[in-house]
């Protein structure tokens, strides 16, 4: 499948990690480009690592991409075939990266969870709205919820796109809430984290509510008439 991959999308480089590491040793397509380890690898016949490249001398930066070149090459998963790569342009992405943003309310400087695969459009859109705003993605290269929480908690995330049943127990969310609950809950769990204060006041409201009297109507209504 690598091999096929690299072929068809005339890739210039191969990144892999330790996930992938045995099937790129295994690819013989993977011998004819720059390979690229990220994070920790045994035995790998990468020519080159993400650490290094980073810790590398700066190049200038130059514009040679128009909105309209190619940007990635997503592959469905080929279940009835060969997979086919899903070509996106510049100008296809940043759309959809802004509607991303508008649709979760996001501010600049916002930090979310990266646990969506980057192969699949969620992970990337994740990323590319972290892009859009200023803010921070939080890779985490393979789930585990303890880790997450632990990264939400040290990275101060803000939000995460996610897998609700593999977080339902831990957040004490019932998980077999409905579509419409759910997505209520969210809406006002982001309102309160935007307007405290408004939410405080209403809060304090329902409390002193109540307390009141029940009105004539309401007791005309119980006694029947």
């Amino acid at each position: 499948e690598i091999d096929y991959c690299l072929a068809d999308a005339q890739a210039k480089a191969l990144f892999f990690d330790a996930s992938s590491q045995e099937a790129t040793r295994a690819s013989a397509g993977a011998r004819d480009v720059p390979r690229i380890g990220v994070g920790p690898l045994e035995g790998s016949d990468a020519t080159s690592h993400w650490d290094a490249l980073l810790s590398g001398p700066a190049a200038e930066l130059q514009t040679l991409a128009s909105a309209q070149d190619l940007s990635l090459m997503l592959y469905t998963s080929g279940t009835t075939g060969k997979p086919k790569g899903v070509q996106r342009d510049h100008r296809q992405e940043r759309a959809a990266a802004l509607a991303h943003v508008a649709q979760n309310l996001y501010r600049r400087g916002e930090r979310t969870l990266g646990v969506m695969p980057l192969y699949h459009t969620m992970g990337v859109r994740s990323l590319l709205a972290m892009a859009l705003v200023d803010g921070r993605f939080v890779c985490v290269p393979k789930f585990d919820c303890a880790a997450a929480f632990q990264s939400i908690e040290q990275e101060r995330v803000h939000a995460a796109l996610l897998l609700e049943l593999r977080f339902a127990g831990r957040l004490g969310a019932p998980a077999d809430e409905g579509h419409e609950q759910r997505n209520e809950r969210r809406r006002d769990q982001q309102h309160q984290r935007r307007h405290p204060r408004e939410c405080e006041h209403g809060q304090q409201n329902d409390r002193r509510h109540q307390h009141d009297p029940p009105s004539r109507a309401l007791i005309a209504q119980q006694e029947g008439h």
